[in-house]
Order: structure tokens, then C-alpha cells, then sequence
């Protein structure tokens, strides 16, 4: 969705900003350091056939 997010001035809502960059870069850490269960279990498998 382009042009969803609402404009305003850091001075009345530049913590919302800063907010939504913090949660976008925590979202982007869990997704690189935690590759979830199905990952993990496959990686397993590999180790133990060598």
C-alpha cells in the first residue's frame, strides 16, 4: 500500500515515527537471528546425515 502512512511533524507525532522504525528494525533482527522452527528442524537433519 503505497502513501498509507499518515504525515505530520516531528514535533506532534515524530514518536510514531521513531516508534514504527524501532518495531521495522526488531521485525527485521527476528527474521535474520530466528529462522523458525521448520529451518531449524531441516539444519538438525543435515547435521546428523553427515
Amino acid at each position: 500500500r503505497r502513501r498509507a502512512r499518515r504525515w505530520c511533524t516531528m514535533a506532534i507525532c515524530g514518536n510514531r515515527a521513531k516508534q514504527a522504525a524501532h518495531r521495522s528494525r526488531l521485525r527485521n533482527k527476528h527474521k535474520l537471528t530466528n529462522p523458525g522452527p521448520r529451518a531449524r528442524k531441516s539444519a538438525r537433519k543435515r547435521r546428523l546425515a553427515t
